[in-house]
């Protein structure tokens, strides 16, 4: 390796697919206690369109989002702060309560 290679702070691999909002909006739902079940069902509700430019999420999508090593900074960065990751599931008379998408 030449020195250049180690001043270079860019990250190595394929940038992330999926817009940095949508993968919030996954962390936020998933901290909620949501399953990703429930998560892609909401996603499909409020009309998001997966990374591949689908209609339809299903879970697995959100299971490999949360995977990625972006989503997994995100993640790190929130327990950092102090906010917990997954907190006890609100439960309203018809399921979960999803709190409103704010950006």
């Amino acid at each position: 390796m030449s020195e250049t290679d180690f001043r270079n702070p860019r990250r190595r691999g394929r940038p992330p697919a999926c817009p940095p909002d949508v993968v919030k909006r996954i962390i936020e739902l998933r901290s909620q206690g949501l399953s990703l079940s429930a998560i892609s069902n909401v996603l499909n509700q409020e009309g998001i369109r997966t990374p591949g430019g689908g209609a339809r999420w299903q879970k697995s999508y959100v299971d490999r989002l949360l995977h990625t090593r972006y989503a997994r900074e995100l993640i790190d960065e929130l327990v950092v702060k102090g906010r917990p990751l997954v907190s006890e599931p609100r439960c309203g008379p018809s399921g979960p309560v999803v709190e409103p998408f704010s950006s």
